[in-house]
């Protein structure tokens, strides 16, 4: 072995120096801090109301400017804003919104991140006839929403909803009873952000005089501790609500408010069941739509409530054998016609439910609807698309007798921004090999022009010796076996010679409707691996069983039993490419962050005869220390499937690894909590196992910040190529 190891390093070095003769090579610090491979884009566009014109952000010596674009042209019309010209705008981030008659902005200083999507910020509303720029508040808020006439803000303060209203200059609080760790109104509590994206919980009637809004009363959920050190003498101890699986959730009750008046009026629902209100749809201002859900996630019921006479109906039920995801957006056309999204044909698809209550398939095919963007004024809903293969994602629109055109060529990722009329939009195209191509296109799908090729960034990485990632196809056998072919990609070295025998690197993600294996740009973690390619390792990521796109069946196939089949599915990949002549049989490793560092570590145990490292960043080791409500959607109650949750945790298996670990977490981690290592770490040194651990104080699950990336990167890099050296 040790043999082994000198020869490859040495080999490592020659075709280093070889490969040194033709072409830089990347570095790390390259990546992670000088922003030397940082692609370019389009700062903020948004619509304007006419469809022929857009926004976006324009930075300058002291502030930013908003300018408007022709979508035709992609010439500047004219600035509407220069934050540089307003006294009260000093420290301006370039976040801003319009009101719905585009006469007024929101504008947001002093921004302050709170959770994965929220965050709090002092809000001033401008006024482009009269140029008068208004505070809305003197303390910060939360989730400030014009009114759709435009003479009112809705925003969350101390967990409480107000309305600011402009005319008369003055606030007023809807609701009374908010309390931190307690009664949340109008905003989500920590799990429905992280897990249903819901973190402003109100919307505004179309007509302006009422808001909508949910009601968490958290009290009885457990808390959930952390300490952040700071540089404070005595560290801080953060406190917040998070139901771990099987505990108690916030009750959740729909309320509705009149702007005009400070006593809302709760919507009864006691004639249903459930545990969630994930969604709230106004489908016209008298008629409100909430969407339902019972606490397994495997029944939505869409239900119609009247303001009028308060009655409340279910239009209609979607129930699953195993779980539900919630997908936006649902639209409603002007007859009343619900779209949504579902999976009675096996794929998730678009349908339409008519006012009679039929219901019409609208796309059709053994593919999936990966993204809906919305729906013009001739029917036509627009969405993206896994085609033609499941690592791809392509533009279509579809009208409601089922006809679907395609926008975008296939082959590669596509994504769009469309204008408010749907006559253009802005293309964001990349593929496995291709940094993103901005371009403006018609509604038809037509390029106007390039706006953004990133020429420039290209040709750093040709210069840098970027190697290619070629798409693979993985055949393995199943626990029954039945014969599986996996997607995956691969990134050799260069000056690659098959002849040779290279280390390897697996990247896993492998969590329920995830995908690592697209035909898109993968930033800077493909640069990082390819980085470790000029270094002499073979990457390698390969989507198993779970992952997404491929049909609810494929995906759904782990519910109860999570880890199970992905780490089989990864082990049993990993065997096939042992077989290969150029890959190392011996220096095989894993790597993975989150999901994927829960399915790094369970691979080193479970697949110790082929793993011989594993580096695990931020990692669940036990379910039963996750989220209620995405744990419960996979995994059912841990009273109802103990054996499940326990089975295939990570901490149930480390007297099984006999290879290398590196363990990454940060000590802030409001989302996979730092308990989750100190328990796996508690259990390694119960079995005896040698391993490397990194904390980072005070981050996030992110864990970034400052030089945090690079000396992360760095930390894993010296980990995989010193074990191979030594």
């Amino acid at each position: 072995m040790r043999a082994q190891k000198l020869l490859f390093a040495g080999l490592v070095f020659l075709l280093g120096n070889s490969f040194a003769m033709h072409a830089q090579s990347i570095e790390l610090r390259d990546i992670w801090s000088t922003g030397k491979y940082r692609s370019s884009g389009v700062t903020s566009p948004q619509s304007m109301n006419d469809g022929t014109h857009y926004t976006a952000v324009e930075f300058g010596t002291g502030g930013f400017a908003i300018t408007r674009f022709d979508y035709r042209t992609g010439l500047p019309v004219d600035t509407l804003l220069e934050t540089a010209n307003i006294t009260e705008a000093a420290g301006f981030n370039p976040i801003y919104s319009f009101s719905a008659d585009e006469n007024k902005l929101l504008l947001h200083t002093e921004y302050s991140p709170i959770y994965r999507y929220s965050f709090e910020s002092l809000v001033y509303t401008y006024d482009f006839k009269t140029s008068q720029i208004q505070a809305i508040s003197p303390a910060p808020v939360m989730y400030p929403e014009f009114s759709p006439t435009g003479n009112h803000v809705a925003y969350v303060q101390n967990n409480n909803l107000h309305v600011y209203h402009l005319d008369e200059q003055k606030s007023t609080a809807l609701t009374r009873d908010g309390e931190k760790n307690k009664l949340i109104n109008g905003g989500g509590d920590w799990v429905y952000e992280e897990e249903f994206t819901l973190s402003r919980a109100f919307e505004w009637s179309p007509d302006g005089e009422h808001v909508a809004f949910l009601k968490f009363n958290e009290s009885a959920v457990p808390e959930f501790s952390m300490d952040v050190y700071g540089d404070l003498l005595y560290p801080q101890q953060e406190r917040f609500k998070y139901p771990k699986a099987g505990e108690i959730n916030s009750t959740v009750s729909a309320w509705v408010a009149n702007v005009e008046s400070s006593s809302p009026q709760e919507i009864v629902l006691d004639n249903f069941e459930f545990e969630y209100i994930p969604r709230i749809y106004w489908k016209n201002s008298n008629e409100l739509v909430l969407l339902l859900v019972n606490r397994l996630q495997n029944q939505f019921d869409w239900v119609l409530v009247n303001l009028e006479n308060g009655s409340s109906s279910i239009l209609f039920s979607q129930k699953s054998e195993t779980y539900l995801e919630v997908r936006d957006p649902v639209l409603f056309t002007d007859r009343g016609e619900m779209i949504y999204q579902g999976e009675e044909s096996g794929f998730n698809h678009i349908y339409l439910r008519e006012v009679n209550g039929k219901t019409k398939q609208l796309t059709r095919g053994s593919w999936e609807v990966t993204a809906v963007y919305g729906m013009d004024n001739n029917g036509y809903v627009y969405y993206q698309s896994g085609q033609p293969t499941p690592m791809d994602r392509q533009l279509h629109k579809v009208s409601t007798k089922g006809k679907s055109y395609a926008l975008s060529p296939q082959g590669g990722s596509y994504d769009a921004q469309f204008s408010s009329n749907f006559k253009y939009f802005l293309r964001n195209y990349s593929d496995a090999n291709t940094p993103p191509i901005y371009s403006m296109c018609k509604g038809s799908g037509e390029v106007v022009r390039i706006i953004e090729s990133n020429d420039d960034l290209r040709s750093k990485l040709t210069a840098d010796g970027l190697p290619e990632r070629t798409f693979i196809e993985i055949p393995i056998q199943s626990e029954e076996g039945n014969s599986l072919v996996l997607n995956g990609w691969m990134i050799k070295p260069p000056a690659f010679d098959d002849s040779k025998s290279h280390p390897l690197l697996m990247f896993v993600y492998g969590g329920p409707g995830s995908q690592t294996v697209t035909n898109a740009w993968g930033g800077s973690n493909q640069l990082w691996f390819s980085y470790l390619a000029q270094q002499g390792y073979i990457v390698v990521s390969v989507d198993g069983r779970g992952t997404g796109a491929r049909g609810n069946a494929f995906r759904s196939c782990t519910y109860k039993t999570l880890g199970k089949i992905e780490s089989h599915d990864q082990i049993e990949a990993a065997h096939y490419l042992a077989e290969l002549p150029y890959v190392q049989e011996d220096q095989i490793g894993i790597f993975g962050w989150s999901y994927g560092g829960y399915m790094s570590s369970l691979c080193l145990s479970l697949g110790a005869d082929i793993f011989s490292r594993a580096i695990s960043v931020a990692p669940v080791t036990n379910w039963r220390y996750y989220d209620s409500i995405y744990t419960e959607r996979y995994m059912g109650l841990p009273s109802e499937n103990g054996e499940g949750y326990d089975a295939h945790s990570p901490i149930s298996h480390t007297d099984k690894i006999r290879g290398d670990l590196l363990l990454v977490h940060g000590s802030a981690d409001d989302n996979v909590h730092f308990q989750n290592s100190m328990e796996y770490v508690r259990r390694l040194v119960n079995s005896d196992v040698d391993f490397e651990f990194m904390a980072y104080p005070d981050k996030n699950h992110g864990i970034y910040g400052g030089n945090t990336r690079l000396h992360l990167y760095r930390k894993m890099s010296n980990f995989l190529l010193e074990n191979i050296e030594e």
